[in-house]
C-alpha cells in the first residue's frame, strides 16, 4: 500500500495490491475480479513482499468506504446489477447503497439484503401500524415486484426466520434487525 499524494503533498487517496484490497474488504480476489464493474483495477505491479505480479487498485478514502460498502451487499448474494441499481437510486436522492450495506453487517447465511429489507419491512408495519402484510401487500409498500415478494417471504419461511401464527395470523419474526433494536428491544 502507498500513500498518492496531491501537488500540495497531502494525502490524495491510497494505491492498494489486490491482495490488500482483498484483506480490507474481507474478500478474495475471485469475488473482487467478479466485482470488476463496481470496483476496477488500476493497472498491476510487483508486489514487493511477494514479487508476484498483482493488479493495483486506487482510491481516494470516501472510494474505499463506497468499496466497503459494495463488498458487504455483494457477499450477501445481491449481484452487480442490483448494485447499480441502488446506484441509481442514490443519486435520485436516497442512501440505498449505504442502507444495504448496513442490512448486509446482519444478513444470515443465504439471505441477501434485498431479503432482509422486506424482513425489515414487514417487522416494521407489523410493530408500528399493527398490519400483518401478505406478499402483495410487500410488493406495494416495500416498491418492489409481487414476484420478489412472494419469493422474499418464502425464502425467509424456508430458512426459519419468518413464520404465520394461525391465531390471529401474524408474522413471527426470529430476530430483531440491529437497525430497528433500538425502538423493539428484544
Amino acid at each position: 500500500m502507498r500513500a498518492l499524494r496531491d501537488k500540495a503533498g497531502r494525502v490524495a487517496g491510497l494505491e492498494l495490491f489486490e491482495s490488500e484490497l482483498c484483506a480490507k474488504l474481507d474478500a478474495d480476489p475471485s469475488q473482487l475480479r467478479a466485482w470488476a464493474e463496481l470496483i476496477p483495477a488500476h493497472g498491476e505491479a510487483v508486489h514487493p513482499d511477494r514479487e508476484t505480479v498483482e493488479p493495483t487498485y486506487r482510491a481516494s478514502a470516501a472510494t474505499l468506504d463506497r468499496w466497503e460498502q459494495y463488498a458487504k451487499i455483494l457477499k450477501t448474494g445481491v449481484t452487480v446489477k442490483q448494485v447499480r441499481e441502488l446506484e441509481a437510486r442514490d443519486r435520485q436522492g436516497g442512501k440505498f447503497v449505504e442502507m444495504y450495506a448496513l442490512l448486509a453487517e446482519e444478513c444470515p447465511e443465504g439471505v441477501t439484503a434485498h431479503m432482509l429489507r422486506s424482513y425489515c419491512v414487514l417487522f416494521l408495519y407489523q410493530n408500528r401500524a399493527g398490519k400483518t402484510l401478505m406478499p402483495s401487500e410487500l410488493a406495494q409498500v416495500a416498491g418492489i415486484s409481487e414476484a420478489s415478494a412472494k419469493r422474499h417471504v418464502m425464502w425467509l419461511q424456508t430458512v426459519g426466520l419468518l413464520t404465520l401464527g394461525r391465531s390471529p395470523a401474524r408474522w413471527e419474526f426470529k430476530f430483531v434487525p440491529k437497525a430497528l433494536s433500538r425502538y423493539y428491544p428484544s
